[in-house]
């Protein structure tokens, strides 16, 4: 099989008359060690915020595996591209991988990116799922490895470009959703709340905070916020005739303290995100910072964790009784 090793990729410029050598562990921890050393110095160059900024910044924000593909371009067929892209992943890993001679598709080389890469999957050349694809890094005739961990920093920071500059806000395009559902459990939350309407305000809020407006994203989170209590309500069977067309977050806890599903230090904790969203939405002075979002987004999946999920697994233990029954019959929550 045709491989390279780490100082080929390190200092090629093109991937062409590559020697016989094997890919193997220690060839991938050199162009780790190597990507992860050019991504972090350029970065460093920046002088972002620490505590704030990092955010921004994919691969100091979570653990990557990031993917090599040698693969046919459309300049020469004598001339080795290369795709690279990076997935969510428990650890830092790099992995390389030689599509010499496996590749018969004609149009291959003439397909995009996100293209090739699902070719690849279709026909079972690459294993990896296409949602834990979180950024695709490089495609082409590549330069150095130094470059690609630079030019990945740079593209990031190009992106986030808003938030460092502090510009006004302008046209909103909502796209894809980035890396922060993976952060704060999102899937997981769509996955066990299954309601369409509920995933959609959910995503535009994400992609809202990958693009940088906070206003939105804030605005939005309460409306979600308040979803998750109603549906955790309704799973408790809460939701009657009495119930206020236009409930606000009064409502909720009120019902929610009656009924002995929260304490205090829970009401608490849902006014301070309210609080959160008030203040943006209804007394905001055209400034809505980065931590006020992420709170609210730790707001959405806590509230997920202690009162809907609760509130699902008690519907299914019980689901020929409400639970104003259940307390009658001198049950404690």
């Amino acid at each position: 099989m045709s491989s390279i090793t780490a100082q080929d990729i390190i200092d090629s410029h093109v991937f062409d008359h590559l020697r016989e050598i094997s890919i193997n562990e220690e060839t991938e921890a050199v162009v780790l060690a190597t990507l992860r050393k050019a991504y972090e110095t350029e970065i460093d160059r920046m002088h972002i915020d620490a505590d704030n900024d990092k955010v921004f910044f994919s691969w100091l924000a979570q653990p990557m595996t990031v993917y090599f593909l040698f693969i046919p371009q459309s300049v020469s067929n004598a001339m080795q591209g290369i795709l690279c892209f990076a997935v969510n992943s428990n650890n830092n890993n790099v992995k390389l991988i030689d599509y010499k001679g496996k590749i018969e598709e004609y149009a291959f080389k003439k397909y995009d990116a996100k293209k090739q890469l699902s070719f690849l999957i279709n026909q079972k050349l690459l294993d990896v799922q296409p949602e834990s694809i979180c950024a695709i890094i490089r495609a082409g005739i590549q330069t150095n490895l130094v470059s690609i961990g630079e030019t990945w920093a740079q593209d990031e920071y190009k992106r986030a470009g808003s938030h460092f500059k502090k510009p006004v806000i302008e046209t909103l395009n909502f796209n894809e959703l980035g890396l922060h559902a993976a952060k704060y459990e999102f899937n997981t939350v769509i996955q066990e709340i299954a309601d369409q309407q509920f995933n959609a305000e959910l995503n535009e809020c994400l992609s809202a905070f990958e693009h940088e407006f906070y206003y939105v994203c804030a605005a939005g989170l309460g409306g979600v916020l308040e979803s998750i209590l109603y549906f955790s309500l309704d799973n408790y069977k809460l939701i009657d005739r009495s119930f206020p067309k236009d409930p606000t977050i009064f409502d909720f806890i009120r019902i929610l303290k009656s009924n002995k599903i929260i304490n205090r230090r829970d009401e608490n904790y849902i006014k301070s995100n309210f609080l959160i969203r008030n203040s943006v939405s209804h007394h905001n002075s055209g400034f809505t910072n980065v931590s006020q979002c992420q709170t609210m987004m730790l707001g959405v999946r806590n509230l997920f964790s202690t009162v809907y999920l609760p509130s699902k697994e008690w519907k299914a233990k019980h689901p020929d009784s409400t639970y104003k029954e259940y307390l009658t019959q001198g049950n404690q929550k």
